[in-house]
């Protein structure tokens, strides 16, 4: 792949022919901590459990639990291992469009006598019968 010790072509005109950035070539990464790994697992572990917690009170028991980091940095594990917190959405009590609005038939009826307003009905095909 990459020589560096080849005299006739330079890094730049190697990294230039296989579409390389030069920094790339001397990147050296850096190893997950052990103490992120742990924060990440025990997030992991109680949204499993409870799938409602967002990063705020994700943070709150995890600092009660002796792990030190901030509801900032919980949001950003979260979003990196793809989980977001399970909740209602807003405008849950706006009416849907698209459905169908049906009048209340019955609002200047009055009933005068008994069994005025009676249907029987079966309730397996849901069939009014009379």
């Amino acid at each position: 792949m990459l020589d560096k010790s080849d005299p006739d072509y330079t890094v730049k005109e190697q990294c230039g022919l296989l579409n390389l950035n030069r920094t790339s070539l001397y990147y050296n990464p850096v190893p997950v901590s052990t103490k992120k790994l742990a924060i990440l697992r025990r997030i992991d572990e109680l949204f499993t459990m409870n799938p409602s917690f967002g990063g705020a009170t994700m943070g709150t028991i995890l600092r009660r639990e002796g792990l030190s980091v901030s509801d900032p940095t919980v949001r950003r594990y979260m979003a990196k291992m793809g989980l977001q917190a399970v909740y209602p959405g807003p405008n849950l009590s706006k009416r849907a469009h698209d459905s169908l609005i049906y009048p209340y038939l019955l609002r200047n009826v009055t009933v005068d006598h008994p069994n005025h307003l009676v249907a029987f009905m079966d309730w397996f095909s849901r069939y009014v019968l009379s």
